[in-house]
């Protein structure tokens, strides 16, 4: 994901768990944000404290190429259009 929809989601779901106006759907799926790997790329943010979050911030093709060749199936792109182009421009 990129900065801006990283700041929000981690603005977001860690709370939901513990909110009591969260549905039993948003709690499942908070878990599963939380707990999920997060690649964030950002050439402006300087740390990420979501739970399992880590940033990248150069080498992005490298980055790319180098999740692409561990075990799994598909990545996942939460993010604007800007993010988006940019990664289907690496495939």
């Amino acid at each position: 994901m990129g900065r801006v929809t990283y700041q929000k989601m981690a603005n977001y779901w860690p709370s939901v768990p513990t909110n009591l106006s969260s549905t039993e759907s948003e709690i499942e799926f908070a878990h599963k944000m939380n707990n999920t790997l997060k690649i964030v790329f950002s050439k402006t943010l300087e740390i990420v404290a979501w739970k399992n979050a880590r940033l990248v911030k150069e080498n992005i093709a490298e980055e790319i190429s180098k999740m692409k060749q561990q075990p799994g199936k598909d990545l996942v792109i939460f993010g604007g259009a800007s993010i988006t182009k940019l990664l289907c421009n690496l495939v």
